[in-house]
Formats: C-alpha cells, sequence, structure tokens
C-alpha cells in the first residue's frame, strides 16, 4: 500500500468524489450501452445490478495482470466478469446481481498523469478526469463490450469520450 501511505487522504478523496459522480456516470454508461449488444440486452430492467470496485498500486495490479494475463507488469485497470453473453455465460434469474470487479491502479494512474502531491489542486481534476474514464473502460467490460478489433476500439474510445465530456463539461 505505498500510495496509501504515501498520500493517506487520497484513497479516500478519490473514492468520494467517484461516489458522487456515480449516479450520473451510471446512467449515461446504461444509456450507452443500451443500443450495443451487450449483457446489458440479456438483463431482466427490474435486476439490481452492481459490482466491487477497488483502488490498488502497482505490485497488487501486476501481480493480478500476471496472474490472469499473463503479463507481469503494471497496468491502468483490470476487470472480472462473472458474465459474459459472447460465451453465453449469461445471469441467473435473480433479483440482485453481481456483474464482477473493476481494480483500478492508483499508482498506475497518478503516474499517468503526473499527479505531483506538492500542488494537488491543479493535478487532481486530471487524476479525477483519468480514474473516470478507466472505470468507463472497466464498465463497458463488465458488459461484454471488448476491443479485440480496431473498430471494437474505437467504439469503446467514442463511448468513454461521450461519457466524458457530458460529465466534465
Amino acid at each position: 500500500d505505498a500510495v496509501v501511505r504515501a498520500y493517506p487522504n487520497l484513497n479516500k478523496q478519490v473514492l468520494d468524489i467517484l461516489m458522487m459522480l456515480w449516479p450520473r456516470l451510471n446512467a449515461m454508461m446504461f444509456e450507452a450501452l443500451e443500443p450495443m449488444d451487450s449483457l446489458l440486452s440479456a438483463l431482466d430492467p427490474s435486476q439490481h445490478l452492481h459490482f466491487s470496485f477497488y483502488l490498488v498500486d502497482n505490485p497488487q495490479i501486476q501481480a493480478l495482470n500476471a496472474q490472469h494475463r499473463g503479463q507481469d507488469k503494471p497496468t491502468d485497470v483490470l476487470t472480472f466478469n462473472l458474465f459474459d453473453p459472447a460465451t453465453d455465460n449469461l445471469p441467473p434469474p435473480s433479483p440482485d446481481l453481481a456483474l464482477g470487479d473493476i481494480m483500478l491502479s492508483l499508482d498506475y494512474a497518478l503516474d499517468a498523469t503526473d499527479h505531483d502531491p506538492a500542488n494537488p489542486v491543479s493535478s487532481t481534476s486530471d487524476l479525477i478526469r483519468y480514474l473516470v474514464e478507466r472505470v468507463c473502460h472497466g464498465y463497458l467490460h463488465l458488459f461484454g463490450v471488448h476491443h479485440d478489433s480496431d473498430d471494437a476500439f474505437r467504439q469503446v474510445v467514442a463511448i468513454q469520450n461521450r461519457v466524458l465530456s457530458a460529465l466534465f463539461a
């Protein structure tokens, strides 16, 4: 937990801001997913959906990346789906449905945004925007939207950009 030791309040601040943005972000992601062939089309609208969200450090995400993807290096976000419509692994009928886990490396985000602890106000907005983009990315993966082709990648980026533009306008 190097990040927690170096920035004792940062994890809480980041989570508080993400939770504040969550209702709008969630609504926008559902709207973006609606016309797509995703897990959303297989779900009952009355189901209560949830997933777990973790802020981890680079050593933790590197270990998970090596174990699950065979890539022994840190990464920005990992998503662990419980269901995937591409493999016909669909959820059972249930009023309460866990979709999986999204893991974000706060270390990776701090490096990617050149977060400056000496000047946190100017760099925190870049950090939050980056983390929200990565949450969008993980969210799409939870719903079975992948980017295994150039067209699919462009579609994912377009959705992320549309959501970010609306959230941070």
